[in-house]
C-alpha cells in the first residue's frame, strides 16, 4: 500500500480502511480531507485500486509593509489496493463536511453447494 502527503502544512489527512465483512461487504475507505472542497478532490477505482487525489492552494496578499503574496498549496495522493473480486462499477462515493467515505462492494460469486460425505455415501 502506498500513502503519501506533501503539504505546505503538517498532514491532516487520515484514513481508515475497514476490513471486510466489517459495514459491509467489501471494502469502506474514510479519509479525513477537512479543508478540501468537492470541487478539488478526484477520486478513481478500477477493479485493482482507489486513488484519491486533492489540491487546495489560498492565496493570500498584504499590502501593509509593501506588497506581499502568500500562498500555500495543500496535496493529498492515496492509492489504496483493493482485495480480488471486487465490483468498482458498484462503488459509492460521499464527501460530506471534509469526510471522503468509499464503499466498493464484492462481486457476487456463485456459491456452489457442497457435497458432504454422507449425502455422497447415501446416494449410492
Amino acid at each position: 500500500m502506498t500513502t503519501e502527503h506533501t503539504s505546505a502544512r503538517s498532514p491532516t489527512t487520515s484514513r481508515t480502511v475497514l476490513p471486510h465483512g466489517t459495514r459491509s461487504p467489501g471494502t469502506t475507505v474514510l479519509e479525513d480531507l477537512s479543508g478540501f472542497e468537492p470541487s478539488e478532490v478526484d477520486v478513481t477505482i478500477d477493479n485493482e485500486c482507489i486513488v484519491i487525489q486533492a489540491r487546495h492552494t489560498t492565496r493570500t496578499e498584504s499590502h501593509e509593509y509593501g506588497y506581499g503574496l502568500r500562498e500555500r498549496t495543500d496535496t493529498v495522493h492515496r492509492r489504496i489496493p483493493l482485495p480480488t473480486h471486487s465490483d468498482a462499477s458498484a462503488a459509492h462515493v460521499e464527501f460530506d463536511r471534509g469526510l471522503l467515505t468509499i464503499t466498493v462492494p464484492l462481486h457476487k460469486v456463485e456459491q456452489h453447494p457442497r457435497v458432504h460425505r454422507q449425502d455422497a455415501e447415501a446416494g449410492e
